[in-house]
């Protein structure tokens, strides 16, 4: 984290201490959480942040090829049969319910 986060954050901390207001001292640890929450979604997801993610399934396609019929049939790992509007999002919707804590609507109950 940056001096442009943490200085104005440090600064106001100091300012809550020496003035006694508890009000702003509460608030500024609300901000300073939500701060290192949002460093943490940096760090994790830098990749896609960054746009240099992608999808790649060259060892499920080397399987897949490699298998029988009737192993097919038993282990179906076939990745052009993903709906991936469907999988993109229940994995936002994961990220949104169970890492940002946020209470929402599973997408799946539009449907």
């Amino acid at each position: 984290m940056g001096l442009s986060e943490t200085l104005p954050l440090a600064m106001g901390k100091l300012y809550a201490n020496a003035s006694g207001n508890e009000k702003l001292s509460k608030q500024l640890q609300l901000l300073s959480n939500i701060s290192d929450k949002m460093y943490d979604m940096q760090i994790i997801f830098h990749h896609f942040i960054g746009n240099t993610w992608q999808f790649a399934n060259k060892l499920s396609d080397r399987a897949w090829t490699a298998m029988s019929p009737e192993e097919r049939k038993e282990f179906k790992i076939d990745v052009s049969l993903i709906d991936w509007d469907i999988a993109m999002r229940n994995h936002i919707f994961g990220l949104r319910r169970f890492y940002i804590n946020e209470d929402i609507v599973d997408p799946n109950d539009y449907q």
